[in-house]
This record gives C-alpha cells, structure tokens and sequence, in this order.
C-alpha cells in the first residue's frame, strides 16, 4: 500500500506558525520539538518499509539536506517550501495513496485542522478520525466525557467556572478541592504549561479563561498504555512508565519497560475501561495515567492522546509485531 504520513513539525508546520528554523537560529525548545517529530517519523517510516508498504511523507525544506539521509531509502520525499504549500501538499499527496497516517499536536487545534485539509480523503486515515480527534484534543471535555462514564479521572474544572471563584475565596483547609491542584490548558501537548498549584496564592495567579483546566492532583506512577484500533476491534500495547526530566512535570525524556505484573495489569484495566467509552476509530493513540501510591482504587486517566506518541519508539522493540503493520490492517 502506497502510504503517506505526515508528521507536524518536520512536515512544515513550522512554515504555518511562522517559525525560523535555520540553522543558525534553533532555539533548545524548538531542537527538541523537532527532534520529537522525528523520534516518531523515522521509526514510523521504517516500520512500514518493513512492512512491505511504501511510504511518502512531506518534509519542510528547510529539514531535507538534515533529515533525508535518515530516512529508509525507499521513502519519497515532498518538498513543503512554504506555509501555503502544506495543506496542499497534504491533500495532492494523500489524492494517490491508499492511506494517510497523520501525527499532530492538538495545541491550537493543529490535528484538527490537519484533518480538514483532506476533506473528503478523510476515509483514508490511518490514524485517529475527526470525531474522535474533537473530544480527545480538549483534556477538559475528554476527562468529564470519561467521568460520565463512571471511569476514574480527576476531578476538576475550567477556571472560568463560577466554582472556581469560590474556590479561590476558600482558605487551604477548607477548599472543595484539596491542595495541591494541576493546571493544564485544555488543548496542550506533554508537559507543556503545565504548573502544579500549592497554595491559593498560586491558585490566584491562574488567567481566568476557558482553556485552563484546574483538577486534583494524584501523586503515583506517570504511566502510558496505547491502543491500536483495527477491523477486528482494539489492542492494547504493553503499558510503558513514562520518565521525564524533573517531576512531577517535565520533559519527557524516555520510556520504562516492563512494569511489574501488577501494575500492568492496573494500567490494562484502566485503559480498557476508557477506550470502551470513546467514539470508535482506527490506529493508534495513547492513554495516560496515573496508577496511585495509594492504591488502584486511585488510578486515573489523566488524558487521551489522539496520535502517535513518543512511546512508541519504546513498544516498537518490545511488541512481538511490526506494530506499523498492525495499524494498517482496518
């Protein structure tokens, strides 16, 4: 099968959000969002070669005489030359393949917006559809749909909630919600803006606005499990820690495998609880968690990952399968 996959940041949405990325004018935080793009591409891409598919996928052209000799030679390389070009791009590209794997932020509504693009080519995706892109990219929407029903997430709000003012009002010890919080925007990726709340000082210096979530925090383990949807339904992947620079929050810097029986047998439960309650699509996505130091009857859902994920790099050496070539049986 002809395949096109398209990765955000090395595909061009650099181009979009008007960033430079020359050279000589790389900032850290952009090096390591790039580097992300990749850590998921190449892998992706060689995956699917091994799979006896043959992939193309778009590249800003700014990244080509950088990253084209990292790819799998059989892998054909467009040339996205500016911000107009990407969506165009994207859709001549997808018009003669027989499927479309797309990897996205959901920051900005940037998976969304990549999905329209192809318009009616929508029926090719590989990757998760529309539907099920619009309630997982907004973390808020996802973890009320999810607390609907009856699977455990922490509670929480949008800090332009009328409770949230009553909150604030609240001493420490008296609060509806206990101290420490989690404030998170509800379309962010990662870590990113992510702040843990101490103190109703802190609580205060929230910006009121729909886009922040305020919910409990749960001290445990920050763990991963992704799921592969297929015509034969769904696969859970091994159940991964995630290992970040600092904690609680931070960047994320690796993956650790294998958990104890116990706790993957927590972290399997969870998950299948969740995607049995999600809008039903195809490929991959990634759910994360926390399993509780107080115990399983603790563990939430933090999030839903509406895309391939950093985890995969991780599973790929661990699964007995070509995990590419199980994405592609729908």
């Amino acid at each position: 099968m002809n395949v096109l996959v398209f990765e955000w940041f090395c595909g061009g949405g650099c181009w979009i959000e008007g960033v430079n990325i020359d050279s000589g004018s790389n900032s850290e935080s952009l090096q390591d969002l790039l580097n992300q793009g990749l850590g998921m591409l190449i892998p992706l891409l060689e995956d699917l070669v091994r799979a006896g598919h043959t992939p193309t996928t778009i590249l800003d052209s700014r990244l080509i005489p950088f990253v084209a000799e990292r790819l799998p030679l059989s892998v054909a390389i467009i040339s996205a030359n500016a911000a107009n070009d990407v969506s165009c791009c994207l859709r001549d590209q997808g018009q003669s393949c027989q499927g479309i794997i797309l990897i996205a932020p959901e920051i900005d509504g940037c998976l969304i917006e990549t999905i329209r693009w192809l318009g009616p080519l929508q029926s090719r995706l590989y990757s998760p559809n529309l539907d099920f892109v619009r309630l997982t990219s907004n973390k808020h929407a996802t973890i009320e749909h999810l607390r609907s029903h009856g699977v455990r997430c922490p509670a929480g709000i949008l800090s332009s909630d009328r409770e949230f003012e009553e909150i604030v009002k609240l001493k420490e010890n008296v609060s509806t919600l206990r101290y420490p919080f989690v404030a998170k925007p509800i379309d962010g990726a990662g870590s990113l803006n992510v702040v843990l709340i101490k103190t109703a000082d802190d609580l205060k210096s929230i910006a009121r606005s729909d886009q922040i979530r305020i919910e409990e925090f749960e001290d445990g383990l920050s763990i991963s499990v992704s799921a592969i949807c297929h015509r034969q339904g769904y696969e859970l992947l091994p159940p991964t820690q995630q290992l970040f620079d600092h904690e609680p929050f931070g960047n994320y810097i690796g993956a650790k495998h294998p958990l104890s029986p116990a706790l993957a047998a927590r972290a399997m439960k969870l998950a299948k609880q969740a995607i049995d309650c999600l809008p039903k699509t195809r490929g991959y996505f990634g759910l994360d968690m926390i399993l509780s130091h107080r115990g399983e009857g603790r563990d939430s859902i933090l999030e839903v990952n509406p895309r391939l994920t950093m985890s995969y790099g991780t599973l790929r050496k661990v699964c007995p399968f070509n995990i590419a070539e199980r994405m592609m049986q729908f």
